[in-house]
This record gives structure tokens, C-alpha cells and sequence, in this order.
């Protein structure tokens, strides 16, 4: 089921010129099958990334795009339903990359008023 999802700094202001400068272009030159399971995981197999770069793993974009918006304090059930998971297995996974706060920080946001 297609979800809409809002693109993040610093990566909004890229999108935002090529829509400006290119209104109505295809921003990724890809058409997907009417039914296709995971389309980002089809494009990706067309992907030319420098020799340099890391293989790209869907699993860890997720983690990485789920633990950005976290620390930044996005609720974690409205999260949960924009990153199309049902269930806390993938936050498990983000758990161990989260920055740690100091202890008196973290009591202060739980204080409640």
C-alpha cells in the first residue's frame, strides 16, 4: 500500500530545486509495475554507486531514516504507522545506534507538569 512520506533536511532542499527547476520530470526515471512488492528494493537493483560506497541495505536505511526522526522527537506511534511497521521488531533494531542523553536530561522530559 503506497504511503506518503515526508522527505527530511537536508534532502528536502534538493528535492524542492528539482521541482522548481524541472516541474513534472520524473525525479527517480523509474516506473514500477502496477503490483510490485517493494518497488524501492526494485530500484535499487539499478543503482550506480561509487566504488567507495557501502552496499545499501534496505533493513538499515530504514534504521537509519526510523532513529533520525526519534531523536528528534517524532512520536513513535505516529512513526510507526509512516514507516509501515506493525510490530517493535524494527525499533529493536534501532535501539543500539540511538545517542545516549544524559541521565539528568532524560529525567527532565519525563517530569511531568
Amino acid at each position: 500500500m503506497a504511503r506518503t512520506v515526508p522527505i527530511s533536511p537536508p534532502h528536502d532542499g534538493t528535492l524542492q530545486l528539482i521541482r522548481e527547476e524541472d516541474p513534472g520530470s520524473l525525479l527517480l526515471s523509474f516506473f514500477a509495475a502496477d503490483w510490485d512488492r517493494s518497488r524501492l528494493s526494485r530500484l535499487m537493483q539499478y543503482l550506480e554507486l561509487p566504488p567507495d560506497c557501502p552496499p545499501l541495505r534496505l533493513s538499515r536505511l530504514r534504521v537509519t531514516w526510523v532513529k533520525e526522526h526519534l531523536e528528534h522527537g517524532v512520536h513513535l506511534g505516529a512513526l510507526a504507522q509512516l514507516a509501515g511497521v506493525t510490530s517493535s521488531k524494527t525499533f529493536g533494531y534501532v535501539m543500539p545506534f540511538m545517542t545516549p542523553l544524559p541521565e539528568h536530561e532524560v529525567f527532565a522530559s519525563m517530569v511531568r507538569r
